[in-house]
């Protein structure tokens, strides 16, 4: 058993090797998709080393295949190498099956061991979706390939790993397109996040939600604009001042605050809310389910309290005293990390106004000498 494993870990290496080997670029292309398919099926195994090589060469496949960055995050499209879902799977016909049946077969708990049921090859499927082209910038053949994937990756939303929630919802904001009759559709999406968050189904439920409506409003945002409903609002900011798990609220307000930027007239809903956070999570909780992560939600609060209140200052000097005392209820306020976020939310604010002021006094000398 032992030679077994040790076997395949040098198989492993040595195709990893191969597949990153530029002289044999145009030789082994056309077999990475039988790469990729041997590296997932990898994730499967007992052996450590077994999931850890099959790691390293089905990131080797993405980088020969799906896109040369290395710290691929870039969700735009026209400064993006990365290739579309449509030529990935045209050049690798039996590949999106093979991602589907995996899919299915995880997230029914079909493979067997502690290793597979605690954490099941779900990752580097969305990971895969997420750093091809988004649907946006692709043809309306990558956007029938991604429907096909989106009722698993809808339900990846709930999964109880937080990894695989997130890599969810970064691979939903890569598919969403405007396609009103297709599954990918941005607004199908964004209402099924919605009514996952009003009818409760789980924290985990709702936390995916969370997560890809940001994702939505930060990737998408002229497409969001036009998709968002005032019953959107109302639900997001229900859930703010529920009871509900720090990771939710801090979400919740960091989704809040990326709809503030679309709509601006929500800038004073949104200082109300973090303000109400703040002071319950300056509270002692009875709860200790309640308490876990109340420093992390403290400073996501007063980070976004302190952004818009050093945002409104320039524009309002009549109520700058008040503004003055708000700034400083937060600097003095009982929860350490909230004080942190705080000042260095300040300092960032500070930091960009000198810059601007500085980018306007050089241009007007410029000015000056062209004159």
């Amino acid at each position: 058993l032992e030679y077994s494993v040790r076997t395949r870990i040098h198989a492993l290496n040595v195709l990893r090797t191969i597949v990153l080997d530029a002289p044999l670029g145009k030789e082994i292309q056309p077999f990475i998709g039988d790469a990729i398919s041997v590296a997932i099926m990898g994730y499967v195994d007992s052996a450590w080393g077994i999931r850890n090589s099959s790691t390293m060469v089905f990131a080797a496949c993405l980088l020969r295949v799906v896109d040369a960055d290395k710290n691929s995050s870039n969700s735009e499209a026209k400064s993006s190498n990365a290739i579309t879902i449509a030529e990935l799977f045209r050049s690798y016909p039996q590949l999106s099956a093979f991602l589907r049946a995996v899919l299915d077969a995880s997230l029914a708990n079909k493979f067997e061991g502690w290793e597979t049921s605690d954490l099941p090859p779900i990752l580097p499927i969305l990971i895969l979706l997420y750093r091809v082209q988004p649907s946006s910038a692709s043809d309306f053949d990558s956007t029938e390939h991604f429907a096909k994937f989106v009722p698993k990756v809808l339900e990846c939303l709930g999964h109880r790993h937080i990894a695989i929630r997130k890599a969810s919802s970064r691979a939903l904001a890569n598919m969403a397109s405007s396609h009103k009759q297709s599954s990918t559709f941005l607004g199908s999406i964004m209402k099924r996040s919605c009514e996952a968050i009003r009818q409760g189904t789980g924290w985990n439920s709702a936390h995916g939600s969370l997560l890809v409506m940001n994702e939505l409003l930060r990737t998408c945002p002229e497409l969001s604009r036009e998709n968002w409903q005032a019953a959107h609002t109302e639900i997001l900011r229900r859930l703010l001042l529920q009871q509900a798990p720090p990771i939710c609220l801090a979400e919740g307000l960091r989704s809040f605050e990326a709809l503030c930027d679309l709509y601006p007239n929500l800038l004073k809903e949104l200082e109300q809310d973090c303000f109400s956070i703040l002071s319950r999570a300056c509270r002692n909780q009875p709860d200790p389910r309640l308490s876990i992560g109340l420093a992390a939600v403290a400073s996501v609060a007063s980070s976004i309290a302190m952004k818009v209140v050093m945002r409104r200052i320039p524009e309002n000097v009549i109520d700058a005293d008040s503004d003055a005392g708000i700034i400083s209820s937060m600097i003095v306020c009982s929860q350490i990390d909230a004080r942190i976020a705080a000042i260095k939310s300040m300092k960032k604010r500070i930091s960009a106004a000198l810059d601007g002021i500085l980018t306007l006094s050089e241009r007007d000398e410029s000015t000056a000498v062209n004159l």
